[in-house]
């Protein structure tokens, strides 16, 4: 293992991100290219939250609209959370809730295009659907987050 090694921050954020109606719930980590990356748990927390008012956590307070790609700073402190400066990736824990259609949510570094995949699928009118993805993040710590329908 090289001398440089990269952080895997590991934490329980809440980032409820609404689509259509709904929403998203994310943690966060590391991963770099040709060094071993190495995990670093932290303390869970809220990243994001774009549900209405009460519930709000950073700077959106209103759903993921469809076909809207909505992009979070990560790095730092950000929303009740701070993540290591030298973080490359997150891990997601995600949930869509209040869907408004069948739809997708993609989670990607913010400096890439869009990839044609999805992390987590629901239906309208649904319970409250989790999943968990690994992200990278972009260039400045940032992930986006990619709603198809509602």
């Amino acid at each position: 293992m090289s001398a440089t090694r990269s952080r895997w921050a590991a934490i329980g954020a809440a980032v409820a991100v609404s689509m259509g109606a709904g929403g998203v719930l994310t943690t966060s980590a590391s991963v770099d290219f040709g060094v071993r990356t190495v995990l670093v748990p932290i303390t869970p927390c809220r990243l994001i939250d774009t549900r209405r008012p009460t519930d709000n956590v950073g700077p959106r307070a209103t759903p993921l609209g469809a076909g809207e790609i909505y992009e979070a700073a990560v790095r730092g402190a950000n929303g009740r959370c701070t993540i290591p400066s030298d973080a490359v990736a997150v891990e997601l824990s995600i949930v869509a809730v209040n869907a408004t259609a069948a739809s997708f949510l993609t989670a990607f570094p913010s400096d890439v295009l869009r990839p044609n995949a999805s992390n987590l699928n629901w239906v309208a009118n649904q319970a409250p659907t989790s999943g968990s993805v690994k992200a990278a993040l972009s260039a400045n710590g940032h992930v986006s987050f990619f709603n198809l329908a509602g």
